[in-house]
């Protein structure tokens, strides 16, 4: 510990440090401090709260917090004066140093400690890294798709400056509002006064920005809080809503943003709602890309919350064109969210785009896909992204259950996705998939020839990989066998009953399978057996055979009542089945396994 503490407190040589950030990050200094930040932060997150230690590490806690945690802290305080004085400070350092400030926010010991100087570290050191500066501006000017994706990139906010600068504000808030909430919202106001009066030329426009995002980091807070509350609209009115034309880019997209963050309070004025949401819409034209991006985000909340849906019924063609052009800019799972909300509140309304969407999404699928499997060191925006195409396609399968003509358009459009994605190569969409499947041969007047194709690969999947997808299978298999029973009869090639016998046996005889792994067995034997009376005589030996011995073996109450369920099947041919049990001497056996298994407590 006092290695670490000596580390920390060890300035950072000046001379030899590179001039490249990038390069400069990455220098044995900065990445001593980091990593020594890092051990004690983890140190601090598991022995700063004596409430949560074990007996035998009571004693190591009790001397960390009286003797090391004061000491760290302030080491860090010191550490983020470099801010104020427009030193450097790796962008990692100082979201380790704000992780530690804000696990400190909730100890009293740590907190006092902390407050003679709260409010150097609340107005000059958080608030300025919550404000857009010059790194934000040459990502915005020279690559804004790349300005885009660190905006809503989980992984970015672990590093993030910003992010921790905005949890920080968010847990002071929260935990020491009374002291802390009132000064930092005269702040704020403060500088939306300052930025009113001065002229256009003058106007602090990074000091806006960061005041926008204080109002939104705190939103859950302000509507709980008297006399915020009530003051809300007025604000948005006031403050936000006029930097949706603002000439500065990052404005506008801080509006948006903000608008969305209160798009559910309740408007005393309609027109006040009305305004914003139109302002959101046109965002959707805006020239700059981050603009575009924050609209339809805030879209969202606001679609959510619109209680006269004829405020957006003229536009919504409009919409979903803008929307669908958006989507070919840009990868991003949130994207698909507001889609699917649209589409949720719309329900049958959607019908006349339902084609359209599927088709729109299908092929940003299939983008998302490639630019996934092109790059597998980067980030994960492409495979999410593709995921939240598939979860709108259900959805907007699902919103026009009602109307199955219309599934047999979409289906040419979504086979190709179920036919590869259904094979090893879909394994971290295959619930997506499948439930895809599920809608399409439910819904659909008949299970076309090319849908059937896919059973097939389903149960390829089901014998060689897919058995933790086991319960998920189960729909759509069902689903061929209730609503396409006489192709599931009579077509020999491929043998749907064959090919579905051999992997029931793999998976009901398989010793090493839990109980609950193989309940969806028993549920299809069931369904086989329900929708094909009289004309699976031939299988009854053999299911009865499986279904008999893993009785014998099963140990949940669940599976054996499936089990018995499954027997009570056969009993439709009562001669068949006891002929069958005869023929393999077990007849007593099985009768008293039965038996024993009707009278079991527990059943």
């Amino acid at each position: 510990m006092v290695l670490f503490i000596n580390l920390l407190e060890r300035p950072v040589p000046v001379e030899g440090q590179p001039i490249d950030p990038e390069i400069r990050k990455s220098w044995a200094w900065w990445k001593v401090k980091k990593w020594t930040i890092h051990i004690l932060n983890r140190l601090y997150t598991r022995f700063g709260d004596l409430k949560l230690q074990k007996p035998e590490s009571k004693a190591f806690a009790q001397m960390f917090q009286k003797t090391y945690s004061g000491k760290i802290l302030a080491c860090h305080m010191q550490l983020l004066n470099a801010i104020r004085g427009g030193d450097y400070l790796p962008d990692r350092v100082i979201n380790l140093v704000l992780q530690y400030l804000t696990n400190s926010v909730t100890k009293n010991s740590m907190y006092q400690m902390m407050q003679p100087q709260i409010d150097i570290l609340l107005f000059e050191i958080i608030f300025p890294l919550m404000c857009f500066n010059d790194n934000d501006q040459k990502l915005w000017d020279e690559d804004p798709h790349e300005y885009v994706r660190k905006g809503y990139d989980i992984i970015e906010d672990l590093y993030s400056p910003r992010t921790a600068a905005m949890d920080f504000v968010s847990e002071l808030v929260r935990k020491r509002g009374k002291n802390n909430l009132q000064k930092f919202i005269h702040f704020i106001v403060d500088i939306f006064r300052r930025y009113d009066e001065a002229s256009a030329d003058l106007k602090p426009y990074r000091q806006k920005d960061g005041a926008l995002l204080s109002i939104g980091t705190l939103c859950d807070k302000l509507k709980q809080t008297d006399p915020y509350k009530s003051e809300l609209e007025t604000m948005l009115v006031r403050h936000v809503f006029p930097e949706f034309s603002s000439r500065v880019g990052h404005l506008r997209a801080k509006a948006a943003w903000v608008a969305g963050q209160y798009a559910h309070i309740n408007f005393s004025d309609p027109n006040n709602f009305r305004q914003a949401m139109h302002c959101i819409v046109s965002g959707m034209h805006d020239p700059d890309l981050p603009v575009r991006v924050d609209s339809v985000f805030a879209l969202r909340s606001f679609v959510e919350a619109c209680k006269d849906l004829n405020e957006i019924r003229p536009i919504l063609p409009q919409l979903l064109d803008e929307f669908f052009k958006l989507m070919n800019e840009v990868e991003n799972e949130d994207l698909v969210f507001t889609l699917e909300t649209i589409v949720d509140k719309f329900g049958e309304e959607m019908a006349p785009y339902a084609l359209g969407l599927c088709q729109n999404l299908a092929a940003a699928f299939w983008r998302c896909m490639a630019s996934s499997e092109a790059d597998d060191e980067a980030d994960d925006s492409g495979a999410l992204a593709a995921v939240g195409c598939l979860r709108a396609i259900s959805t907007i399968l699902e919103s026009i259950s009602s109307l199955p003509h219309l599934f047999t358009q979409i289906e040419p459009t979504l086979l190709p996705i179920m036919r590869r994605m259904l094979t090893s190569d879909g394994q971290d969409v295959y619930e997506e998939v499948l439930e895809i499947v599920s809608y399409m041969s439910f819904y659909s007047p008949t299970i076309s020839l090319d849908m059937w194709t896919l059973w097939p690969v389903m149960m390829e999947a089901l014998n060689d990989w897919a058995i933790d997808f086991f319960e998920n299978i189960l729909v759509p298999l069902d689903n061929y066998i209730s609503r396409g029973t006489d192709h599931f009869l009579a077509c020999k090639d491929p043998d749907y009953q064959q090919s579905l016998w051999k992997a029931l046996q793999s998976i009901m005889m398989d010793e090493n399978m839990e109980d609950s792994d193989i309940e969806p067995a028993p549920k299809l034997i069931e369904v086989v057996f329900q929708n094909c009376k009289g004309n699976v005589d031939h299988w009854v030996e053999h299911y009865l055979r499986i279904t008999i011995e893993r009785l014998r073996r099963a140990h949940k109450p669940y599976l054996k009542c499936l089990l018995v369920q499954v027997v009570r099947c056969y009993m439709n041919t009562p001669i068949l089945v006891l002929y069958f049990l005869s023929q393999c001497c077990c007849v007593l056996l099985s009768t008293k396994t039965m038996w024993s298994v009707f009278l079991s407590d527990e059943l």
